[in-house]
């Protein structure tokens, strides 16, 4: 074994151990499948514009809400998926500002 008296090994093991962390995140990141899906779901193109997904939600949601079509279960999963994909583009967008 080599002395490292400038503590080189140690500096890069944490270097890796802080990239696996970054890559480990439960953040979505915007091109994972689950961000593409809900790009498709509330038909918006990338890159995502905050404008353009909210004024496509306000409208999938409008079009789809069920209380605008009697309670109908496959129109109400729907619009469930419309908000599930709403909330994930959004927490995306708001976080990039940061």
């Amino acid at each position: 074994m080599f002395a490292d008296p400038l503590n080189i090994k140690a500096e890069a093991f944490h270097f890796e151990e802080g990239r696996e962390k970054a890559f480990k995140s439960d953040k979505p990141q915007p091109l994972d499948p689950a961000v593409i899906v809900a790009a498709k779901i509330l038909e918006v193109d990338f890159p995502l514009q905050k404008e353009e997904v909210r004024l496509n939600y306000k409208r999938l949601a409008k079009k789809y809400h069920p209380d605008s079509h009697g309670g109908s279960k496959e129109l109400e999963e729907r619009f469930k998926d419309i908000t599930e994909a709403y909330r994930l583009i959004m927490s995306i967008l708001d976080t990039d500002k940061e």
